[in-house]
C-alpha cells in the first residue's frame, strides 16, 4: 500500500507536539487516520519502542484534549513493510468544540481539518461551537458506532437463560435490545454488555480518609457490565461492609454494619443508569477509613429539577440500557432508590457538581466495641477462611457432579459467588487432585476424581 498524505490521511515519521492538534483536527471535522512511522513522502521508518509510544498516546487522548474523546480514538499497532507503525483511527466527534487542554478556548488549541493541514478557529467559530454544544441534544449511544465489531455475547446469553429468557436468534435480540446502528453495526450499548470490553469499573481502597497513591486498585470492567457490576457490589458488602462487635457489660452481644447494604446498592445502580458511557469517564466506588463515595460521571439528566431527582423521578441517559438491567433484574425497585438512600442518610449524601454526581455513605462505628487483638484476630481470620472453603468447594463438587458441562461462570452464578472467587476454589481443588477438567471451559466437562 502507497501511503500520501490527504484531507483524512496524516502521516508522521515521529511523535512530536504536533499530535494533539492532529487529533482535534479530525474530532472537529471528521473521521481520519494518523500513522506514526511513516514519513510526509510516505516513506516506511517504522517505530522501534512501540509500547512506549502507545502509552503515551493513550495519556495524550486522555489527559491533553477535552471533552473526553478516548471514544472516539483508537490507537494500535499494525506492520507495514515488514515494520512496526502505529495506526490512529479519529471518529468524528459528537461534540462541536473539542480542543487542547492547555490552551483552552483558544485559537492555539481549537483545529479542523483543511486539506492535508490544520487551521486554527478563530475566536469567531469557536465561540459558535461552543454555543451549539451548549444547546445540544447528545447523541443516544444507540447510534454510535462499537470500536469492535468483534464483540460476543455469552455471559448476557446466560444470565438471560437463568431468567428463562433464552435467545434463539441473536439476530433479533440484537435488534429487539437496539444493539446495532441503522447500518447493522454493533453500537456502544451492545459494547457495554460485550464479554470483552474497554469501560472501566474501578474500585479504589485506601487505608486513611483522603486519597492515597498505594491504595488497592481493583479492576472489575472490561467484561459484561452486569457480571462486573455484580462484583463491585459483592466486593462492598463482603469486603468492605465489616460486622462490628460488642459485648456490653450485662454480657449482651451488639453487632453493626458500617453502613446500609442497600444503600449501596441502590446508589451504584443508580450511578450505571445515570453516567454518561460516551464520555469516556466511567464510574467508579472509593472506600476511605470512614466512607464509601460512588461517583457517576455526566451530571442530573437535563431537564429534570433537583426536587424531581430526590423524589425519585426517574430520567436515565439510555432508556435501552434499564430495560436491560431491570429485565435481570439488576434493579431492585424502580424509582425508590434515592428516596431510600435520602431516608438513611439524608440529602446532603448526594454532592452535585457540573459533570458528576457522587454519593458519600459514611460509616457508622460502635464506642467501645471489643478490641480483638492480632493473634486472636489471625487464628479467627484461618478458621473462618478455611471452614468457608471447604463449604464452597463442596458445593462446586456436588455442582459439577450434576452438571459436568458448566464453565466456571454457570458455577458462579449457581452459586452466586463471584468468577474470580470460583476460580481460586478450582484452583485449590485441582491442586488437590479431587477434580479436573477435560477439554476448555466452555467446551469441556469436569470429571471428579474423589
Amino acid at each position: 500500500m502507497q501511503y500520501q498524505e490527504s484531507h483524512n490521511i496524516e502521516l508522521k515519521k515521529v511523535i512530536n507536539d504536533s499530535l494533539e492538534k492532529e487529533i482535534v483536527s479530525f474530532l472537529n471535522s471528521f473521521d481520519g487516520t494518523i500513522y506514526i512511522g511513516i514519513e510526509d513522502n510516505g516513506k516506511v521508518y517504522g517505530v522501534k519502542d512501540v509500547d512506549t509510544y502507545l502509552k503515551q498516546i493513550s495519556d495524550t487522548i486522555s489527559q491533553k484534549i477535552l471533552p473526553s474523546a478516548t471514544t472516539f480514538v483508537s490507537p494500535e499497532k499494525i506492520i507495514v513493510d515488514g515494520l512496526d507503525v502505529i495506526e490512529i483511527k479519529v471518529r468524528k466527534g459528537i461534540k462541536h468544540l473539542y480542543y487542547i487542554k492547555k490552551h483552552g478556548h483558544s485559537p492555539v488549541g481549537c483545529f479542523i481539518r483543511v486539506g492535508s493541514t490544520c487551521r486554527s478557529l478563530t475566536e469567531e467559530e469557536i465561540n459558535k461551537r461552543y454555543h451549539l454544544d451548549l444547546n445540544h441534544t447528545p447523541i443516544p449511544m444507540t447510534e454510535i458506532k462499537s470500536r469492535n465489531q468483534d464483540l460476543t455475547f455469552k455471559d448476557l446469553e446466560f444470565l438471560y437463560h437463568q431468567k428463562g429468557k433464552d435467545i434463539v436468534d441473536e439476530q433479533s435480540f440484537f435488534k429487539n435490545k437496539n444493539f446495532l446502528t441503522e447500518d447493522g453495526k454493533f453500537n456502544k450499548l451492545a459494547e457495554l454488555f460485550a464479554d470483552e470490553n474497554h469501560i472501566s469499573l474501578l474500585f479504589c481502597k485506601f487505608n486513611g480518609t483522603t486519597k492515597e497513591p498505594d491504595a488497592l486498585r481493583i479492576e472489575y470492567g472490561r467484561q459484561c457490565l452486569i457480571i462486573g457490576s455484580n462484583k463491585v457490589k459483592d466486593y462492598a458488602k463482603d469486603i468492605i461492609n465489616t460486622t462490628q462487635i460488642k459485648v456490653t457489660d450485662n454480657l449482651q452481644r451488639e453487632e453493626l454494619r458500617l453502613f446500609d447494604d442497600r444503600s449501596f446498592r441502590e446508589a451504584w445502580v443508580n450511578c450505571i443508569q445515570y453516567t454518561d458511557w460516551l464520555s469516556g469517564s466511567y464510574p467508579r466506588v472509593f472506600a476511605y477509613s470512614d466512607r464509601i463515595e460512588i461517583e457517576s460521571f455526566g451530571g442530573l439528566p437535563k431537564n429534570l429539577p433537583l426536587e424531581e431527582f430526590f423524589k425519585g423521578v426517574h430520567k436515565p441517559i439510555s432508556p435501552d440500557l434499564t430495560t436491560i438491567l431491570t429485565e435481570l433484574d439488576h434493579i431492585e425497585h424502580m424509582g425508590f432508590g434515592v428516596p431510600y438512600i435520602v431516608s438513611k442518610y439524608g440529602r446532603e449524601t448526594f454532592r452535585f457538581s457540573e459533570n458528576t454526581v457522587t454519593v458519600v455513605i459514611p460509616f457508622k462505628f460502635l464506642e467501645n466495641s471489643a478490641a480483638i487483638n492480632d493473634t486472636t484476630h489471625e487464628t479467627t481470620q484461618k478458621t473462618t477462611q478455611k471452614t468457608t472453603q471447604k463449604t464452597t468447594q463442596e458445593m462446586i463438587i456436588e455442582l459439577i457432579g450434576e452438571h459436568q458441562s458448566y464453565s466456571m461462570l454457570e458455577i458462579a452464578n449457581a452459586l452466586t459467588l463471584t468468577r474470580d472467587g470460583v476460580k481460586y476454589h478450582i484452583t485449590k481443588l485441582k491442586k488437590e487432585g479431587r477434580i479436573k477438567r477435560d477439554g476448555s471451559d466452555k467446551k469441556g466437562t469436569w470429571i471428579i476424581i474423589k
